[in-house]
């Protein structure tokens, strides 16, 4: 069958490309959601081990299904990573990507409304590293959607991030949660840790303005 090829989809091959460029062997997805990421990267040639890691137990539950069908995708058990160990508060919004450990401003959409909020056990990305995954092969790509806490779980495993050596991190440009991350001063500290922008691919922009919303950018 024959199609157009949408420029929007140009990322479901370039990912895979990007790692098997860079020979990843593991590639660890928090934030992984209904598993839109491992799906890009499995459907689309990536042959190597994916840890998948999601807070809500519902959607976990469902990448356990999906996961039968490969034996290189592994889904670890319900866990948030932040620079906290212990409970913390899990706001669950009405487009579960929208969900957080930050709490939505009140004026933006609707997809973004609380509908639960939850409390999850909650280990810094440093305890991941030591307990749940100290046998994981290298060379690593990690991979970071959590809606606007990129920079405080980093910061929660400096002492690995020598270890990596492809982070791919979603940026928002929009204020969408309180006390979210700035890209620039997460830029800069990836910056004083020798990565630097290997691809830039956009996520979400506003048709109306021209405004771009969100960036998915390989750091290498």
């Amino acid at each position: 069958r024959l199609s157009n090829y949408k420029k929007d989809n140009l990322s479901d091959i370039l990912f895979p490309n990007i790692l098997n460029y860079f020979k990843i062997s593991s590639v660890i997805d928090i934030g992984a959601n209904n598993g839109q990421f491992a799906d890009r990267l499995l459907l689309n040639g990536y042959k190597n081990k994916i840890f998948s890691i999601e807070p809500l137990s519902q959607l976990n539950n469902k990448l356990k299904e999906k996961s039968h069908k490969f034996s290189n995708w592994e889904i670890l058990k319900p866990i948030i990573i932040s620079n906290k160990i212990g409970f913390v508060d899990f706001y669950e919004t009405l487009n579960s990507e929208c969900s957080s450990t930050l709490l939505p401003k009140n004026e933006i959409s609707s997809d973004y409304k609380i509908i639960d909020k939850h409390q999850i056990n909650s280990i810094t990305l440093s305890s991941l590293f030591k307990n749940q995954l100290s046998m994981i092969q290298h060379p690593i790509c990690l991979k970071l959607d959590t809606q606007g806490n990129e920079l405080e779980i980093l910061k929660s495993g400096t002492e690995f991030l020598n270890d990596i050596k492809l982070l791919l991190i979603e940026v928002s440009f929009a204020n969408d949660y309180q006390n979210q991350n700035q890209f620039i001063d997460l830029f800069n500290y990836l910056s004083d840790k020798n990565f630097e922008v290997w691809s830039v691919q956009k996520v979400s922009e506003n048709f109306d303005n021209g405004k771009t919303d969100y960036l998915d950018i390989f750091f290498k």
